[in-house]
């Protein structure tokens, strides 16, 4: 059975069997299947963002969302302006670029079908890029936008494990080695 599930601010929950939570477009945004934590503590406690979801199985609203660490950001490289930016689709080579001058980020035409955690974490690494040139500090600046607004650590991990090309291996270990520790 399928029940409705709507989210008015970040929250805490915690399951004790299979569940699966599908975004408002019907794509997968959480499951039992994304953590070890549930088949080995028997329950898994995760916060969920502001949002309309759906959801077979059962889980249960804490009164706080789960805690974790906070992120400390190194001082900023630099500082655009803030702007409203627009999201479009269309090719690129590169998955996603931000373009300063025409106030864009440009996703590539394949993540229009990803998971809301993957958008969010592409889309809060290209913000990141406003304040920091390297790509690691970038990626940093997005963990901690994430975990802010409720997504949870195990789908940061999924997120750059499924973007990221082999070659950014490194990228890769730091942003697990982050969320490891907060």
């Amino acid at each position: 059975m399928t029940y409705n599930l709507v989210i008015s601010k970040k929250t805490g929950f915690v399951a004790n069997s299979p569940f699966t939570i599908y975004d408002e477009r019907g794509k997968i945004f959480y499951s039992d299947s994304f953590t070890e934590k549930l088949q080995k503590f028997g329950k898994v406690y995760f916060n969920m963002p502001k949002g309309y979801y759906s959801l077979t199985g059962k889980i249960y609203r804490l009164n706080n969302p789960v805690k974790h660490r906070k992120i400390k950001l190194p001082p900023f490289e630099r500082h655009f302006k803030e702007r409203k930016l627009e999201i479009q689709f269309g090719t690129n080579p590169n998955k996603a670029s931000i373009f300063w001058k025409n106030n864009v980020i440009l996703f590539d035409n394949s993540f229009l079908e990803k998971p809301k955690y993957i958008l969010f974490d592409i889309y809060f690494h290209e913000l990141g890029h406003r304040f920091y040139k390297s790509e690691h500090l970038a990626d940093l600046y997005a963990t901690k936008r994430l975990l802010q607004l409720g997504f949870n650590k195990s789908q940061i991990g999924r997120s750059i494990v499924s973007t990221l090309s082999d070659r950014s291996h490194y990228r890769k270990v730091l942003k697990i080695n982050t969320l490891n520790h907060v």
